[in-house]
């Protein structure tokens, strides 16, 4: 059931990004409808100094009049709206980490995604397979051991942190990422239990929005 009069507005382009892809779940799991305003790039490029894009980036969140720029303020409101993020502060704090945890990675994976010389991408992946993803993924099986109640990731429900847990390693393991080392499944198990875990939850393969994530991945 719809829990706010406003229409909710997600605009972004036609292919799924974690960035978008965990304000939909959220939203769709929790019962509140929403729209997509499906955009071109070359829509984006020429508008993204206006009124629409805050901070001249995507996906952005339009709640009637208001509009809501960046993925930690975005998922936050959709969150609450949701009944998926926490009443306790320190669950939140605990969330939040795991919010920043998902820009961080993000991040890092940038320069090789806009590279455009082919030779030059292979050597920041190989980077990313001997350095950079190890360490990180290391920290997130650290924080998932420290805080770990159930099989969910933080609490003994479902919270935006599974989503974006999820969403963050299938886009790691999928295989979409060019040059990406899979192994990394086998590194870490306590994480690939617990996205099996996840990824086997019918909160979330019931809902359309999980079905275009799986059958729309790319290569990138």
């Amino acid at each position: 059931m719809q829990k706010n009069k406003s229409i909710i507005q997600l605009i972004y382009f036609n292919f799924p990004f974690w960035r978008v892809d965990i304000c939909k779940l959220t939203l769709a799991i929790g019962g509140v409808s929403y729209e997509e305003k499906i955009i071109s790039k070359k829509y984006f490029i020429l508008n993204k100094e206006k009124k629409e894009f805050p901070f001249g980036q995507v996906p952005v969140l339009k709640v009637g009049d208001n509009i809501i720029a960046q993925t930690s303020a975005m998922v936050r409101y959709c969150g609450k709206l949701s009944k998926l993020y926490s009443s306790d502060v320190m669950v939140c704090a605990k969330i939040d980490q795991v919010i920043d945890f998902a820009n961080d990675v993000t991040n890092l994976l940038i320069p090789s995604i806009r590279e455009t010389d082919v030779r030059k991408r292979k050597v920041l992946r190989q980077e990313l397979n001997i350095r950079i993803l190890p360490k990180w993924l290391g920290y997130l099986n650290r924080f998932l051991k420290n805080n770990k109640t159930s099989n969910f990731f933080l609490t003994e429900n479902f919270t935006i942190a599974d989503i974006i847990v999820w969403r963050i390693l299938l886009w790691l393991t999928s295989g979409k990422l060019e040059n990406i080392n899979l192994s990394f499944k086998n590194e870490f198990q306590d994480l690939e239990k617990y996205f099996q875990f996840i990824s086997q939850q019918e909160i979330l393969t019931s809902t359309k929005e999980y079905e275009f994530i799986i059958n729309n991945q790319h290569i990138i």
